[in-house]
């Protein structure tokens, strides 16, 4: 808590000079039903919580004030804790999930504190990418309109008297679209990272690309890619997104070594209300079959919004379950 108020101070401090503009948000997430089936057990209902979307997706509250010049944004998750598991209390608990707390001394730099880091390019879902650091500060450089230099500096940067994640990251964008260059260093630079994307329209598609490798002494160990495209034909939406590998020098949003990943979703846009069908793959070239599908529907009236869906996931080497997911946001 002590955290949270420090950073809400920082931000309204910066803010505090100049004519702000302040936003919010409230987003919680349930399930209405939840039935789980494991090999040889009794199918289980599970009870509803305001924590259905787990650790890093569940209920929460967002607030963010910005200017000009300065500007900074935090996300309050809810979850109720497992106290069985290491490192967890008994209870419910609100968790910091995002924040970053910006300002920029002249034009040309801005400079953050935040903990959600850096990286390539983004999937639409889940936050899956071929590389990324977990960031504590970062510096943006904009020496010339479409180019933007980025350093960010890890969450533990000297650790046991060596420097740890260390983030360069050069982008450049104009009409073609924007390609990007990114390096992250551990272990006293002896670890490295190196990753390329490109990101741009190609007629109705929305597209990028992604690359990335990692070396430990001066060897290639580990290899990522990426793609997504989106195409849209008013009023119909669809977004396919595939990752090769795993998520490069990040401890988190990691997937099994030489998996593919896929996710899918087509939407039909009918006046206030998106229909759609989602479906999620952690490793399509897995011996076993373990995919997740969720038709749904999403309503928008004004500054709120309302999902409802059944997801149904199928893992042959794992629980299978049945869940009615049920999402209502709005900002303010």
């Amino acid at each position: 808590m002590k955290k949270i108020v420090g950073i809400l101070a920082v931000a309204a401090m910066a803010t505090s000079m100049f004519a702000a503009e302040v936003a919010a948000g409230l987003k919680v997430n349930t399930d209405m039903f939840n039935m789980e089936f494991k090999d040889g057990a009794k199918p289980t209902v599970l009870k509803a919580g305001l924590d259905s979307g787990g650790y890093y997706w569940g209920s929460r509250l967002q607030l963010g004030v910005s200017t000009d010049k300065a500007g900074g944004q935090l996300a309050l998750s809810y979850h109720g804790w497992d106290a069985t598991k290491e490192g967890c209390t008994n209870g419910p608990n609100f968790y910091l999930h995002d924040y970053n707390v910006w300002f920029k001394p002249f034009d040309m730099l801005k400079i953050s504190l935040l903990n959600q880091g850096d990286h390539l390019n983004n999937s639409y879902t889940d936050d899956k990418r071929v590389m990324h650091i977990d960031g504590a500060w970062k510096l943006d450089l904009t020496p010339i309109e479409g180019l933007t230099v980025s350093a960010t500096l890890g969450n533990e940067w000297v650790k046991a008297g060596e420097f740890q994640d260390t983030g360069l990251k050069v982008t450049y964008g104009a009409d073609f679209g924007t390609v990007g260059a990114m390096a992250i260093a551990k272990t006293n630079f002896k670890a490295w990272t190196f990753g390329a994307g490109y990101s741009g329209t190609v007629g109705p598609a929305s597209v990028f690309a992604d690359a990335a490798v990692s070396l430990a002494d001066s060897k290639a160990k580990d290899l990522a890619i990426d793609m997504q495209a989106k195409v849209a034909f008013e009023p119909v939406t669809f977004t396919c997104f595939a990752l090769y590998g795993n998520t490069l020098a990040n401890s988190g949003n990691a997937i099994a070594d030489n998996s593919l990943l896929l996710r899918a979703k087509g939407e039909v846009k009918v006046d206030a209300a998106t229909v759609y069908v989602e479906v999620k793959d952690d490793d399509l070239i897995a011996d076993n079959f373990a995919m997740s599908v969720q038709p749904g529907v999403v309503f928008n009236v004004g500054a709120a919004s309302c999902e409802f869906g059944a997801k149904v996931t199928i893992d042959t080497n794992g629980t299978s379950s049945i869940s009615c997911p049920f999402t209502v946001g709005v900002n303010f």
